[in-house]
């Protein structure tokens, strides 16, 4: 079965494609994964039915800074196009991926600095 996923919730600069990734080559799924612009995660995947749900399942996570909070599956019928043979992650956005992650790096070391003035010797 050949799929197209949309993932949404809080799914981007969480770590969350590298976890798509290790589920999908663990799996021995083909396909691909990454970010778009939208806020969503997409990917393609190809494997038997029961893989692809099983996968489905696995990435479907609530913990940590992670939320799926919709997958929405479409199967592709023309399998025509060719994927690649192991599990990849596209890079798409490479210079507005690094801003982002700087400024989520930013706001925490801002909030490391608060009341650091205040800590007496020895602290």
């Amino acid at each position: 079965m050949r799929c197209a996923l949309t993932i949404r919730g809080n799914v981007q600069d969480v770590g969350y494609r590298k976890i798509i990734e290790a589920n999908a080559i663990s799996r021995q799924l083909r396909g691909y994964v990454f970010n778009d612009i939208d806020g969503t995660v997409k990917l393609v995947c190809d494997a038997e039915v029961c893989v692809v749900e099983d996968f489905v399942d696995a990435i479907n996570i609530h913990r940590g800074n992670i939320f799926v909070q919709e997958i929405n599956k479409i199967e592709i019928k023309d399998v025509s196009f060719p994927l690649p043979e192991t599990f990849v992650r596209l890079q798409t956005d490479d210079l507005k991926d690094i801003g982002r992650k700087l400024d989520k790096g930013n706001v925490f070391l801002e909030y490391l600095g608060i009341g650091q003035d205040k800590l007496v010797e020895g602290q």
